[in-house]
């Protein structure tokens, strides 16, 4: 009597197929629902209090916003080309515009500290 070999790599292959799918499509679907806020940087009245270069700024206002906030910021970007006033005041703007993505929940909340769409 002889025993045929079945091929268990023929269904192994879509059912591994089909996890690496569901599993990239949920990563993605983790963003789908974030949308990106701006806030003109002022000389010296902005909340999360002065800083040393641009990377030590983006590491102050994710910290101020998860510690004051609870709000969760996947990414923080400093862009250079925003409005900048030729004045001594401390609410006069810089030129410099930080970038924040967070959860489209939470965009009404940071609204009410400086941020907009």
């Amino acid at each position: 009597m002889r025993l045929e070999k079945t091929n268990n790599l023929s269904i192994k292959y879509p059912s591994i197929i089909f996890v690496i799918l569901s599993v990239s499509f949920f990563q993605c679907d983790k963003f789908s629902g974030t949308k990106w806020l701006y806030y003109n940087q002022t000389s010296c009245s902005d909340k999360w209090g002065v800083y040393s270069n641009f990377d030590d700024l983006k590491q102050k206002v994710e910290d101020y916003i998860q510690a004051k906030k609870n709000i969760k910021v996947y990414d923080v970007e400093v862009l250079s080309n925003g409005p900048q006033q030729n004045c001594l005041a401390c609410t006069c703007t810089t030129g410099n515009i930080i970038k924040l993505k967070v959860m489209n929940s939470d965009v009404v909340e940071l609204k009410t500290e400086g941020f907009y769409e």
